[in-house]
């Protein structure tokens, strides 16, 4: 048995809209996000997923992660540093935990070289 169905990598709007799937089918997520998403090199976001007046990046991020925990899953302030592929699914490395999961969804950019192996 593994601690999570899903574990997404990164709280961005890639990785909160895949939690918000997955949590919706009745996956345990969990998003490990380290917050910061290069989303916020961004100084404002126009007209995206329907903020037709813009929406600032610390908002759009902050409402991005309380949909996807309002729908079941949760989100983590913590950054993944290694994940192994087992015979039952992953073994996830982070800076606090070391966690087991079924699937493993990549939403991030920045210094993705633990997923290299996979």
């Amino acid at each position: 048995m593994t601690d999570h169905d899903v574990l997404v990598v990164g709280g961005g709007p890639a990785g909160c809209a895949t939690a918000v799937f997955t949590a919706r089918y009745g996956l345990d997520t969990l998003v490990c996000d380290r917050g910061s998403s290069s989303l916020q090199q961004c100084a404002f976001i126009e007209n995206y997923l329907g903020f037709p007046g813009g929406i600032d990046v610390e908002t759009f991020e902050a409402m991005a992660q309380a949909q996807a925990e309002r729908v079941g899953a949760a989100v983590r302030d913590d950054m993944v540093t290694g994940i192994e592929r087992t015979d039952s699914g992953f073994v996830v490395e982070t800076q606090s935990d070391t966690l087991t999961t079924d699937r493993v969804g990549a939403a991030s950019t920045y210094d993705d070289s633990y997923l290299l192996d996979l």
